[in-house]
């Protein structure tokens, strides 16, 4: 997984590398620059989530040892996570702006990352020798069960950002292709990226649903 994770980030990044110094030969369109910007910060979004999933993981399942070292990742994938909002919040493109504001409001989606920030700070499942047992330092119950419910919201929503970005880039290229022919190898590049993203966002939700339950079918 981490190996196809990684893979997929990389060619992803360098799509959207290509794409960017594409645009600067061939365009100065305010437009493109926009929707590119918008395109990046979704980037690091699912790059972020896709290690929250992980580190998520790892933080609430591992070895005492390990879940410490994972707690500190978790945190670092939480940071770059709301950067990534803030950033694609203040989008100039609106559509990725009333995107990400409707992940903000989704409350299951809150419940999942309020999730990951209890992780992030040391706090562990409600179980002990297969019972649940809630202490202090436990994540409450109602929190872990509206947590994984929130994942599929979460995913979704994000989803939906990753999209309405694309979408964007794609329509103003397009426009731009009619006047330049070089603006078409984006299409090919963009397609690219498109696939490599969806992918990742695929494992991500297969990672962050399947072992988190069957760990937890296990206690």
């Amino acid at each position: 997984y981490y190996d196809v994770e990684s893979s997929l980030q990389s060619a992803a990044a360098s799509a959207l590398a290509a794409v960017q110094q594409t645009m600067l030969l061939t365009s100065d369109s305010a437009t493109v620059s926009r929707a590119l910007l918008a395109l990046s910060w979704c980037f690091h979004l699912v790059q972020a989530a896709a290690a929250q999933a992980r580190d998520g993981t790892a933080t609430f399942f591992a070895t005492t040892a390990a879940r410490k070292e994972a707690a500190v990742r978790l945190a670092r994938d939480n940071a770059l996570f709301d950067e990534a909002g803030q950033q694609l919040a203040q989008s100039r493109v609106a559509s990725v702006a009333r995107a990400w504001g409707a992940l903000e409001d989704n409350a299951a989606a809150r419940q999942y990352h309020q999730f990951l920030l209890e992780g992030e700070q040391g706090m562990m499942l409600p179980f002990v020798n297969g019972a649940i047992r809630q202490t202090p330092s436990t994540i409450s119950f109602t929190t872990m069960i509206g947590a994984f419910k929130g994942i599929s919201a979460h995913w979704r929503l994000i989803s939906d950002v990753v999209t309405e970005a694309s979408s964007t880039v794609l329509a103003s290229t397009m426009s731009l292709a009619n006047t330049n022919i070089a603006t078409y190898r984006l299409w090919i590049t963009l397609m690219g990226l498109g696939a490599a993203v969806a992918l990742t966002v695929a494992l991500a939700v297969a990672q962050s649903i399947s072992r988190p339950l069957r760990r937890l079918a296990d206690t």
